[in-house]
C-alpha cells in the first residue's frame, strides 16, 4: 500500500486495480480515489515514491490491455522517470 496520502483527496481510500509491472527501476501500480473517482498511478523505488497523475484514457489502457502489451505500453509511458 502507498506510503503517502492521495493528492486529490487526503483521507481518501486509494483502491488497487492493477499491477503494471516494474520498469525504469519502478514498479507501477494503479489505483482509483474512492472518493473523487480520480485514477493514479504509485510509482514505487527505493530512490523515492509518489502519485502520478494519469488521464482517464491512459488509465483505462492500463486496467484492460492484456498483459502481453501492458509491458510495451508502460515502458513508453513511464520513460519519463
Amino acid at each position: 500500500m502507498p506510503g503517502r496520502p492521495l493528492p486529490c483527496s487526503p483521507d481518501a481510500v486509494a483502491k488497487h486495480l492493477r499491477d503494471l509491472g516494474h520498469l525504469h527501476h519502478f514498479d507501477f501500480d494503479l489505483y482509483r480515489c474512492e472518493e473523487c473517482g480520480k485514477a493514479w498511478v504509485w510509482a514505487w523505488s527505493e530512490y523515492g515514491s509518489d502519485w502520478e497523475e494519469v488521464t482517464e484514457e491512459d488509465a483505462a489502457k492500463m486496467e484492460t490491455i492484456p498483459e502481453p502489451e501492458l509491458r510495451p505500453f508502460m515502458k513508453v509511458w513511464g520513460q519519463d522517470f
